[in-house]
């Protein structure tokens, strides 16, 4: 294997390696595997060169096959005699290159299919090898030249029984030994079955794998779902938000986490202060979390996922403003204490009590101990002297706040550096609970996009034009469509 990493002398970074042994006649074909680490660049073959600056090169660059003829050093005598897309190059991956020259015209063929049969005799001769273009680090092998590269079928009958004594081995009726024997009727050719069986046998793994993950999260959805779909005072928040811990974590065993939570309601439920009226209830449990128990704001490592996981909360004692807001809300839900409820401040969200029904809400800040805040207090802290929106001092609704939850893990997915990867199954999960969230729609559209699902983008972006929001405008409107229209022409 060759791997070349540095732009060569040449204009544009061209450089060429070529085979000297051997030099082909007018006639005949070259082959070489290769694979880029950045597709903006460019590296294949070259052919008929003439050792300095004249030669063709077929390659892949941009994501498109290019045939090229080079009659100089520079671009200005360069000419792309053919250029286009192809289904059978893999980017990323191993591609094999295969180039046939006859008299008058040049056959161009990536992975077995013909890309280009295009008619050009200006250069014959020479010498073929390699070539790169670019900063790209390209990597080569299986490098060759003859009259017909063409690898011919092998014998049905030996493929079929090959095929027959390996899957009698993985069936367990034939022993590795039996198995090996006939196997070596032809080493080369069984190889190439066993990696064909081996690659089929990990596609079957990989999508078995996705469904399980699909089932598992779907199952999760819609759980969610039917808790948030009742009543607000019938919905659990806890087993809600531990249902946000186990869509990353499969095997959490939601049950023990809320039977630990039990008994910390059991420690306080006999409480007399507990008993005593709002005010009294709202301090001891305030003391119970954050003096006897230890819970705490995360400072060290707030942008952590952990911290968005109710269940790693309670392992340890440290969360986010809406996680400790959390427990801090369930603790007095199941406590019977009154008139406690969670304010979703921008960039803090809060826990707010007051001693009747009406009235303006006192604040805890439970990121910091559960300092008490005026309402005025707790919008300077905030927000200093910028307005924010009447909603956010509020009562939260436990949907709201579970929706919250979910965003603020699509914001940690997006900053990790792999959104594409990371992000969708929290956009999958949010757009179950709350289909009407407009930006996430978009945003997820967008990003199917990038992913090559041009189906399920177009999917959200009909979804976008049949169900528009109420700032929706004409403009708007028509950009989707007009994208809609460029993925169904693809």
């Amino acid at each position: 294997m060759v791997s070349v990493e540095q732009p060569g002398d040449g204009f544009g970074g061209r450089a060429l390696c070529l085979w000297m042994e051997e030099k082909p006649g007018a006639q005949f074909e070259a082959e070489v595997t290769v694979r880029l680490d950045d597709e903006a660049g460019a590296a294949g073959l070259t052919f008929c060169s003439d050792g300095g600056d004249r030669h063709y090169g077929f390659y892949p660059t941009g994501g498109k096959m290019r045939l090229t003829r080079f009659d100089g050093a520079d671009v200005f005598t360069w000419k792309i005699l053919a250029d286009a897309a192809s289904d059978a190059y893999r980017p990323g991956e191993w591609n094999t290159l295969r180039v046939r020259v006859d008299d008058d015209r040049i056959q161009c063929f990536v992975n077995g299919r013909q890309v280009f049969d295009q008619p050009d005799a200006e250069l014959r001769g020479g010498h073929a090898g390699l070539c790169k273009f670019r900063g790209t680090v390209a990597s080569y092998k299986g490098f060759r030249i003859g009259n017909d590269l063409v690898e011919k079928p092998p014998d049905p009958a030996l493929t079929k029984g090959l095929r027959k004594s390996m899957d009698g081995f993985l069936t367990g009726k034939k022993d590795r030994e039996r198995a090996m024997d006939a196997l070596l009727q032809n080493p080369v050719l069984s190889r190439r079955i066993l990696g064909e069986k081996r690659k089929a046998l990990e596609q079957s793994a990989a999508s078995l794998r996705e469904l399980e993950n699909d089932l598992h999260r779907g199952a999760l959805a819609r759980e969610l779902t039917q808790q948030l779909s009742q009543p607000d005072e019938k919905a659990d928040l806890l087993r809600c938000a531990l249902l946000i811990s186990r869509h990353d974590n499969p095997d959490l065993d939601i049950g023990s986490y809320e039977r630990e939570f039990g008994r910390m309601v059991d420690e306080l439920k006999d409480d007399a202060e507990i008993k005593n009226g709002t005010l009294p209830a709202v301090r001891r449990i305030t003391a119970y979390l954050f003096e006897q128990n230890g819970f705490h704001g995360s400072r060290q490592d707030y942008e952590s996922r952990s911290n968005s996981y109710i269940n790693e909360v309670l392992d340890d004692r440290e969360g986010l403003p809406i996680t400790l807001s959390i427990l801090y809300l369930e603790l007095a839900s199941r406590l019977g204490v009154k008139n406690v409820a969670g304010i979703p401040l921008p960039m803090r969200f809060m826990v707010g009590y007051r001693e009747k029904a009406e009235g303006e809400f006192s604040l805890l800040d439970v990121f910091d101990g559960g300092k008490s805040l005026t309402m005025a207090e707790a919008r300077a802290l905030v927000a200093g002297d910028t307005p924010i929106p009447d909603e956010t001092m509020q009562p939260a609704k436990k949907k709201d706040i579970i929706l919250r939850m979910i965003r603020n893990l699509i914001g940690r997915a997006v900053a990790a550096g792999n959104p594409a990867k990371e992000a969708p199954p929290y956009f999958n999960l949010l757009l179950a609970l709350d289909p009407q969230a407009f930006r996430e729609r978009l945003t997820r559209a967008r990003m199917r996009e990038l992913a090559r699902d041009d189906a399920g983008a177009a999917e959200d972006i009909t979804w976008l034009i049949e169900h528009p929001p109420k700032e929706f405008d004409e403009p708007q409107r028509l950009a989707l469509e007009e994208w809609l229209a460029r993925l169904r022409k693809r």
